[in-house]
């Protein structure tokens, strides 16, 4: 940093920023990362809170989590056992990272353009819920991406369209598909306005009542760049990550429990689950924005541009 300044000084110009992207899971930052040593020297942590799901996170784990399960779940569900509780959003930032010293204003919470994917096992009556199912890999490749497991946003619209059910996890605060083939957790306008809620506000453990430093995304390419897949204007979420940054547009955030006397309370409903395009078609066209703000507003400008 002290180069960095001197650098600055002697040219006229500002100084350069110092960053680092860094992961979520505590079960890797544990072991390689000095969580206040870092961060005393760091202008902002790009939090790579997502992946905490998914495929290995050490040598000895299995290749690829063997239970369908959210990679970027805000919230723990109610049955969710202490390690499971974990590997969430919140505590990723709060348990993990604030807690052992990185300072809230320093740290910018990222948000996935992707989802995560299992191939289920065929077992005769699928039940789709959440942290239920027997998954013994990944699912097939996205037909763009190429990639086992991993689906651009622009695909999953794909998917949906083809006729995979949408539900929503209202404890965990997230969406995920399923169409008792494959299962994918991913992010959405519900679920981005959430996290963009408890980027500003949404502090349950009080170490930080002035809320986090922004949000930033992974990646730009994997939105639906064209509009078609989702049949939606270009870039679906990152315009409306644009707008309100530059403009301040708000969007209401979607009701969590089923409205009362359709499919939703009366077949649908289970566990906080249910399936939105069935209980409230409006829902999947809701257009998605993010609360950031200081650097994380000058970054995501800079991505526009």
């Amino acid at each position: 940093m002290t180069a960095y300044e001197a650098e600055a000084n002697a040219t006229g110009g500002e100084r350069l920023l110092l960053t680092m992207a860094a992961p979520g899971d505590e079960v890797i930052t544990d072991v390689g990362y000095d969580i206040p040593a870092l961060t005393a020297s760091l202008d902002f942590v790009n939090l790579k809170a997502f992946d905490l799901r998914g495929p290995n996170r050490l040598p000895d784990y299995p290749r690829w989590d063997e239970t369908a399960s959210h990679h970027a779940s805000l919230f723990p569900g109610f049955n969710d056992d202490p390690d499971e509780e974990k590997l969430t959003v919140s505590y990723s930032v709060e348990g993990n990272w604030v807690k052992k010293g990185c300072p809230p204003k320093k740290l910018i919470v990222g948000l996935a353009l992707y989802g995560l994917a299992w191939t289920l096992y065929p077992y005769p009556n699928i039940d789709c819920a959440m942290n239920t199912n027997y998954a013994p890999g990944p699912s097939s490749p996205g037909p763009y991406t190429g990639e086992d497991g991993f689906w651009g946003y622009f695909e999953i619209c794909t998917k949906l369209k083809a006729g995979m059910t949408v539900y929503w996890d209202s404890q965990r605060m997230v969406p995920f598909g399923c169409d008792t083939i494959e299962w994918v957790g991913y992010d959405d306008t519900a679920s981005f306005y959430n996290k963009a809620d408890y980027i500003q506000w949404g502090d349950r453990s009080g170490l930080m009542p002035e809320g986090l430093g922004g949000g930033m995304v992974w990646a730009l390419d994997l939105d639906d760049f064209t509009g078609n897949f989702c049949d939606d204007e270009p870039w679906p979420l990152m315009r409306n990550v644009r707008k309100f940054i530059l403009e301040g547009v708000n969007w209401p955030i979607p009701p969590t429990t089923p409205p009362s006397g359709t499919f939703c309370e009366d077949n649908g409903y289970y566990n906080g689950l249910y399936a939105l395009e069935l209980c409230d078609p409006g829902i999947l066209n809701v257009n998605m924005v993010i609360l950031t703000s200081g650097i994380a507003k000058m970054i995501s400008y800079l991505m526009m541009y």
